[in-house]
C-alpha cells in the first residue's frame, strides 16, 4: 500500500469518525428531552397509584396480612382473605379505569347517584350483594 493510498483510507476515516461524533451529540441532545418524557410519565403513574398506598390502606392490609400468616382460624383466613382480595381488586380496578379514562370524573356521577332514590337503591343493593358473597365465602369455609 503506497503512502498516498493509506492518506486516502486516513482521510475517509476522519470524514467518517466526524460524521458517527454528529450522530452521537445529537443522539445526546436528544436524551435528556426522552428521560423527561420518561419522568413525567413515571410521575403520572405514582400520581394514579398514589391513593391506593396511603395510611387507610396501610390499617387495611397490615392487620390482615398478620392474621393470614399467624393465625389458624380457616373462617377468620377466608374472612380476610376476601377483603384483601377486594382490596387488590378494587386497586386494580382503580388504576385500570384511571389508564383507560383518565379524563373521566366520578364525582358526577357519585352526584347523580346522591341526587336520586334510584342511585341509592343502586348502592343499596351494591351492599347485599357484597354481604351475600361474604356469608357464601363463609359458609364455604366452614364445612
Amino acid at each position: 500500500m503506497t503512502q498516498e493510498e493509506i492518506d486516502a483510507v486516513a482521510a475517509a476515516l476522519k470524514v467518517q469518525m466526524a460524521a458517527d461524533v454528529v450522530k452521537v451529540e445529537a443522539a445526546a441532545k436528544a436524551v435528556p428531552s426522552i428521560m423527561a418524557k420518561v419522568g413525567t410519565w413515571v410521575i403520572g403513574m405514582f400520581k394514579t397509584i398514589g391513593p391506593a398506598f396511603d395510611h387507610r390502606t396501610l390499617w387495611l392490609v397490615v392487620p390482615i396480612l398478620i392474621a393470614l400468616f399467624f393465625v389458624d382460624a380457616a373462617w377468620i383466613k377466608t374472612l380476610l382473605q376476601f377483603a384483601g382480595s377486594a382490596v387488590v381488586l378494587v386497586g386494580f380496578a382503580h388504576l385500570i379505569r384511571k389508564l383507560l379514562m383518565p379524563d373521566f370524573d366520578l364525582s358526577l356521577c357519585l352526584e347523580r347517584a346522591q341526587a336520586s332514590a334510584v342511585g341509592s337503591a343502586i348502592v343499596a343493593s351494591a351492599v347485599i350483594v357484597l354481604f351475600c358473597v361474604l356469608l357464601l365465602f363463609l359458609s364455604g369455609a366452614m364445612k
